[in-house]
């Protein structure tokens, strides 16, 4: 089973892939209302200029799609500041790990809890038996609970500065 530790930060990077991939969602969303209202054709003397065909061949307030464009932007522009927090988190997080770790307890924590890699796995790429692997990951695991108090106060820095 995993570490505490180890969940927590694999889940703060999930949360980075899964941000990443809504703002993908979001934009492709922009592109397919910028396509919508650039291929659209007018309907109706009375209604001209105002009313729009989309592919379906319903007919779409333009202002509605203005609207869904802006708001499409907004969201973009949220996940995005979103990002740049969690990463600059994360970052700061990695630098207060790395700066308690040595050089060997570093390449381990990289694989094993960036990564996401087995131990039999980084044992095979670094050509150390998988018990040095263990201990030095469980050493790995002692310092960051050593130095948590330091890493969540990263979180609250963030949080009351970032958002």
């Amino acid at each position: 089973m995993k570490e505490r530790i180890e969940m927590r930060l694999l889940y703060e990077l999930s949360a980075i892939k899964i941000v990443k991939a809504e703002i993908e969602k979001y934009k492709q969303d922009r592109e397919h209302l910028l396509i919508e209202l650039n291929d659209s054709k007018d309907v109706g003397s009375v209604d001209y200029g105002k009313w729009k065909v989309d592919g379906n061949g319903k007919q779409t307030p333009l202002e509605i799609q203005m609207k869904e464009l802006i708001n499409t932007n907004a969201n973009i522009m949220a996940l995005e500041n979103l990002i740049n927090i969690l990463e600059a988190t994360a970052e700061k997080k990695k630098e207060c790990v790395m700066s308690v770790l040595t050089e060997r307890e570093k390449i381990i924590f990289q694989y094993s809890f960036i990564e996401n890699r087995t131990s039999e796995d980084i044992s095979e790429m670094l050509g150390i038996s998988y018990q040095t692997i263990s201990r030095d990951r469980k050493e790995v695991i002692r310092k960051i609970k050593a130095i948590s108090s330091q890493i969540m106060q990263i979180n609250s820095n963030f949080m009351q500065n970032g958002m």
